[in-house]
């Protein structure tokens, strides 16, 4: 698993990338944090056990300016991708009715940015199936 926590207007973002089964209670650790219900714990636990790839999810709490991103261990490189847009989409759009911005604007698409330019390591790193394979040799996969 590769964990990042970045900072952004007040705002405070747990990423987690190639989560597996055996890092369920990190993440648990980190919705109680944002202040999640029992009722999404239950629910994100119960899908995390399932262990499936190309996975994720993205839990806001705009009261407490705290955002925690997973996405789960995927198949391939172009899977990564995919589930990492989708979820830095929900990161963004609850960033952007939590300040009211805009969500067609250029403050929005730059916030995107550079939540995708912070996170650029890992989406190299697995977002490129040749990396993921080097990876997998040398087990990169880490804590941050």
């Amino acid at each position: 698993m590769i964990s990042r926590r970045l900072h952004s207007a007040g705002w405070c973002f747990d990423c987690y990338f190639a989560t597996t089964r055996y890092r369920t209670g990190t993440i648990l650790r980190a919705l109680e944090r944002c202040g999640a219900s029992s009722r999404i714990m239950r629910r994100v636990e119960r899908n995390m056990l399932r262990d499936r790839m190309d996975t994720g999810f993205t839990y806001t709490n705009p009261y407490r300016r705290h955002v925690v991103m997973v996405v789960g261990r995927s198949s391939s490189g172009a899977e990564f991708i995919n589930s990492f847009v989708h979820e830095l989409r929900h990161l963004a759009d609850d960033f952007a009715r939590g300040n009211d911005i805009a969500l067609d604007g250029e403050p929005i698409a730059y916030f995107s940015g550079d939540m995708a330019y912070a996170l650029a390591d890992v989406v190299c790193a697995l977002g490129c199936d040749c990396c993921r394979n080097k990876a997998r040799r040398k087990e990169v996969y880490y804590d941050a």
